[in-house]
Formats: C-alpha cells, sequence, structure tokens
C-alpha cells in the first residue's frame, strides 16, 4: 500500500512540474521595418504642350517610389534638348522659335521627359460689312482679305445682329485670336462684338450694332481679326472675360509677344487696367498704338482713357448706351507694327479741336512706308487722316479700324477712306458730333 501511494504523488508531481512553465501568450517578434522608399518613376507635365514663340508655361515633376506612392520634397534638375524653347532652374519654359523640345527632369538618377511644340499664328483676315440690310452674302467689295485665301461671308440674323465667317480662320492649338471692329458711314451708329469662336475650320465673329439712341440697328462695320504671330514687332492682346472681378486676373485669349504675364484688373465699376508685362518701349523700339471693342449684347461701349509704353498698361473706360458706367467685356489690341511685306499705318489724333494739318505725336504714329502722318480738322468732330505713300499695291487691299480715345464717354466712327486718306466721324453719347481724340489704324 505504501508503495501504490508512492507512485501516485510521483505521478501528480510530474503533472504539477509540466504545467509549472505556463507564463502566458507568446508576444511575436515586431515585423521587419518597411524598405526604404527609392525614387522610381519620374513623371512631367506641362500646363500647355503647344505655345506660340514667346509664349511661357510652367513644367512640374511626379516624384513615385517602388510602391507607386508620390514622394515630396525631391530636389529636380531640368533640362531641355532642343532649339524651340529653354527653361528655368524651377522649371519655367519659354518658347523662342518654332519646332519642339524636349523636357527632362531628373530625380535621384531618374529621368522623366515631355515634349513641348511650338507653332506660328499667322491667321489674319478683315472685311468691310458694306451691305447691311442683306440677310446673307459673300464679301467680294474688294476690302477683303483672309490669309487663307478663301472669302468671307456675312449672315444677317436681325436687325443689327451679323456673324461673320471667316473660312479657314479657326484657331488651331495653342493658337489665339482678337478682334476688333468699327462702324462705317452709318450715321452715327456704332457697333460692338458679342463674341467669337471656331466653328469647324472656320473664325465666326458676332458683331451687334445700335443707334445713338442704344437701340439695334442696322450698319455696315469692318472688322479685323489676328492670330497670336501675325504681326511684326511688339504685339500684345487679350479677351478681358470677367467684367466683375474683384481681383487681377489672366484674361482669355491672351497673347504677349515678349512672354510677359498679361492680367486685367477693375480699378472702378466701367474701368480697367489691362497689363502686359514686358511689352514695354524699349530704345530700339518704335511707336506703338491700342485699340478696343466692347463685347456683349446691350449696346455696352469702350474706350481708350490712357496708355503707357514704359510699363505696359492701358486704361480702358466702359458705358452702357446711356452713357454711364458699366462692367463688360471686351477685347484689346496693342501693336507696333503691321504683317511682314505688307504696308500699315497708325497715330493718335492728340489735338481734338485742332484744325490742322499738324503732324501727330510722333511716340504714337507709325508709316512703314516712311511718310510723314498729317490729321485736319473737318468740321465739329470730323477728321482727315492722311497717311502718305500708303497707296495700295496691286492685289493689295486694306481696311481701318479706329477707337476713341480720352477721359470722356465718345465714339468714334469712319466715314470713308482711299489709298492715303481716311475720315473720321465722332460723337458723345446723344450722338451729337464732338470734337474728340482718337486712335486709327489702316492696314493691308
Amino acid at each position: 500500500m505504501t508503495g501504490r501511494m508512492m507512485q501516485v504523488g510521483i505521478a501528480i508531481s510530474v503533472v504539477l512540474s509540466g504545467c509549472g512553465g505556463d507564463t502566458g501568450p507568446v508576444t511575436p517578434p515586431p515585423p521587419p521595418p518597411p524598405p526604404t522608399p527609392v525614387v522610381t518613376t519620374v513623371d512631367v507635365a506641362l500646363a500647355s504642350g503647344t505655345l506660340l514663340p514667346g509664349d511661357t508655361t510652367v513644367a512640374t515633376a511626379t516624384v513615385k517610389d517602388q510602391n507607386g506612392t508620390v514622394m515630396t520634397g525631391q530636389s529636380v534638375t531640368w533640362a531641355i534638348s532642343g532649339a524651340a524653347a529653354n527653361i528655368t532652374g524651377t522649371g519655367g519654359v519659354v518658347a523662342v522659335a518654332t519646332g519642339q523640345a524636349t523636357i527632362s527632369a531628373t530625380v535621384s538618377g531618374r529621368t522623366g521627359t515631355a515634349s513641348v511644340t511650338v507653332v506660328r499664328d499667322d491667321r489674319f483676315g478683315y472685311v468691310w460689312a458694306s451691305d447691311q440690310a442683306s440677310e446673307s452674302y459673300t464679301v467680294t467689295n474688294g476690302y477683303e482679305y483672309l490669309s487663307s485665301g478663301a472669302k468671307a461671308s456675312i449672315t444677317r440674323a436681325g436687325t443689327g445682329q451679323y456673324a461673320v465667317t471667316m473660312t479657314g480662320l479657326a484657331a488651331g492649338a495653342g493658337q489665339r485670336t482678337n478682334v476688333q471692329v468699327s462702324a462705317y458711314n452709318t450715321d452715327n451708329a456704332y457697333c460692338q462684338l458679342s463674341g467669337w469662336q471656331n466653328s469647324g475650320a472656320d473664325l465666326v465673329a458676332n458683331v451687334r450694332c445700335f443707334n445713338a439712341a442704344g437701340a439695334p440697328a442696322d450698319a455696315r462695320f469692318t472688322l479685323l481679326a489676328t492670330g497670336g504671330t501675325a504681326l511684326e514687332g511688339r504685339l500684345g492682346f487679350a479677351l478681358a472675360h470677367d467684367e466683375a472681378a474683384t481681383a487681377a486676373y489672366v484674361p482669355q485669349q491672351a497673347r504677349n509677344s515678349r512672354a510677359g504675364p498679361v492680367t486685367i484688373t477693375r480699378v472702378s465699376p466701367g474701368h480697367y487696367r489691362a497689363t502686359f508685362a514686358r511689352l514695354n518701349r524699349t530704345a530700339t523700339d518704335g511707336p506703338d498704338q491700342v485699340f478696343v471693342t466692347a463685347v456683349g449684347t446691350a449696346g455696352e461701349r469702350c474706350w481708350v482713357e490712357v496708355w503707357s509704353f514704359s510699363s505696359f498698361s492701358t486704361d480702358i473706360a466702359c458705358v452702357n448706351a446711356a452713357g454711364a458706367s458699366i462692367d463688360t467685356k471686351f477685347s484689346v489690341l496693342i501693336l507696333e507694327k503691321g504683317r511682314a511685306g505688307a504696308q500699315a499705318a497708325f497715330a493718335w489724333a492728340d489735338q481734338a479741336g485742332v484744325a490742322g494739318p499738324y503732324t501727330p505725336n510722333a511716340n504714337y504714329s507709325f508709316n512703314s512706308t516712311g511718310g510723314v502722318n498729317q490729321i485736319t480738322q473737318s468740321g465739329l468732330g470730323a477728321y482727315v487722316v492722311t497717311f502718305p505713300n500708303f497707296v495700295r499695291t496691286p492685289g493689295a487691299a486694306e481696311t481701318v479700324i479706329v477707337t476713341a480715345y480720352g477721359g470722356n464717354d465718345r465714339r468714334c466712327r469712319i466715314g470713308s477712306w482711299g489709298s492715303t486718306t481716311v475720315s473720321i466721324f465722332c460723337y458723345n453719347t446723344a450722338g451729337t458730333p464732338v470734337n474728340s481724340e482718337f486712335n486709327v489704324l489702316m492696314i493691308q
């Protein structure tokens, strides 16, 4: 008996000794540290892949590791191959010549690329809308030109409402358009744009015309459309599309041939400042001129109050049909010369009440033929501008654009023009003839 009890005790002891080492669940070892991020891909993107000479854009690089996670704070080395553009150390791209260039961004030995194409935009055209009552016609009056070689057509949609189709002049990738319009020999009527747009391969400009009371009225007019590289020398233009903006903004259809930013600032109701950085006149540049057309549908009109060729900026004032200041869209054009191989002349008529003839301010007067421009007042609000030697060359045509200038509500229209002279008539809000300063352009 004693021996059996001893065996049981030994068994119990063995069982207890087997349980005595249990101290709870075992903690697993920590996972291995994640692999160090390694630059694996560099993707390059451009704000715009098609530019005109003088345009700027910005390249950005997106860096990712081996897991596709975006890596921030990486040092990027920028480079470019090809003579079409230059690049800065921060990815700023400046187009300098037509062609292609490849932009590369290198980060930790990995490189990504993107291509930029630099194109020209020599689209250019003008028409004299001479048949204000016709429902639809093709312009063949001898005062029209389209760089496409085609003909323009005009459709009258209603009283004072016209659509000018400039065949083959639609804007392509990277291209931009400016349009200006002036009333022609229709009493005291005036015209504005309601906009322009591509229609297939064509450019369509929409024109609205009004009588002195601001009611729609059929009228004759001239219309000028230019692309971003169609004119030589300094060239700037913009469509100011946000008439009520409370801060400076970048306008639509903007162009600055000297690679500076373009901004529009609303100074006060109906008063704006258009700034074209770096377009300022240098010691080797010639005179410049500014033209503006209101863009709307209710009889708005705009004129140039002043411009500074040292900035470059221009102040523009706009009113409604009753002559009250009003916020509105507008189209502004700044130019220094005409088309290559074609004649151009302009002047600022800065002496509104002087009988003349007088020579306009040379800082704002140009004649590609070398002639000295002259201005004569022929009556109240009536003027004759002479561009000596501006004789129509065989097979060529020309058009005229005019913009009122100064601090008061004025509007000016074209009376007529010959090979070297242009007659201009200016009116106040009521449509009464009044002496006024103005800017005038004759261009082939």
